[in-house]
């Protein structure tokens, strides 16, 4: 199946992914109490995981049946390699965080075209806040739709410029990136809201030189993308998406709002 979406159709569809996203936001956050348990990979699971994923889906396929859909907590080893477009989902970016009481987890929605982040919207629940991107616009707007406003990076500022690290998965070689650029300050901080502090301007770089998978990335690489910004492998080559046989897997990553400092973090 191919999809060639132009603008307005982008706009449209993007605004379906809105509108899904936030009534995801709307049942975690009415799960006062989450009961929560331990996938097979050792990482946390909650019913708000599960009832963000059952509202999404069921919006997807409403929307676009013809679409298929990989969402981290319906993907196994077995999923087959999405032929065509289809849209790839993590329903509760952030569980620990979620877990610990903090406000930094996210819903992310992308589309994938051709191997591409196209379209995306992650939505942060108990910040209100949501940040969405098409090719050509980005927008951070409220949750509930209103107050949208475009987002573009910035340059790499000659001083003062800022990293977003991890608060919980801080890895040895993203510490080791960071401590050959003198003067860059750090901040850390959860889930894909990273991307979009990047997007928006708010920070520079995100580097994640350890494995994560690609639903934990895409919806933020759309925006960031959108915002005039990149996501590629350390070596600066670009991230595929859609890779069942290999788990979703990406091994490592840079997310940067300037292209020109990409290319030198990049070379380095």
């Amino acid at each position: 199946m191919s999809l060639n979406l132009n603008d307005a159709e982008a706009a449209r569809l993007l605004e379906a992914m809105t509108t899904i996203a936030a009534q995801a936001s709307a049942a975690i956050l009415a799960i006062a109490a989450p009961k929560t348990r331990t996938k097979a990979d050792a990482s946390p699971v909650t019913e708000a995981d599960e009832a963000a994923e059952a509202v999404i889906v069921q919006g997807l396929r409403a929307i676009s049946p013809s679409i298929a859909i990989v969402s981290e907590e319906s993907a196994t080893a077995e999923t087959p390699a999405p032929t065509g477009p289809f849209f790839m989902v993590d329903p509760l970016d952030g569980t620990r965080e979620f877990i610990a009481g903090r406000n930094e987890y996210t819903v992310n929605i992308s589309l994938i075209v051709d191997g591409e982040p196209t379209l995306g919207v992650v939505t942060a629940p108990a910040l209100g806040l949501a940040w969405r991107g098409r090719p050509g616009r980005a927008e951070r707007l409220s949750l509930d739709g209103s107050n949208a406003a475009e987002i573009r990076v910035r340059s790499w500022p000659a001083a003062g410029a800022m990293a977003l690290v991890s608060r919980s998965h801080l890895d040895p070689a993203s510490v080791a990136l960071l401590e050959r650029l003198p003067g860059i300050a750090q901040t850390e901080c959860g889930s894909a809201v990273k991307f979009c502090r990047v997007a928006e301007g708010a920070a520079d770089l995100y580097p994640r030189l350890a494995p994560t998978r690609e639903w934990d990335v895409a919806a933020g690489h759309a925006v960031l993308k959108a915002a005039g910004g990149c996501v590629v492998r350390p070596d600066g080559s670009r991230i595929p998406y859609g890779d069942a046989a290999g788990g979703f897997l990406i091994p490592s990553f840079v997310a940067v709002g300037d292209l020109a400092a990409a290319a030198n973090l990049c070379a380095a």
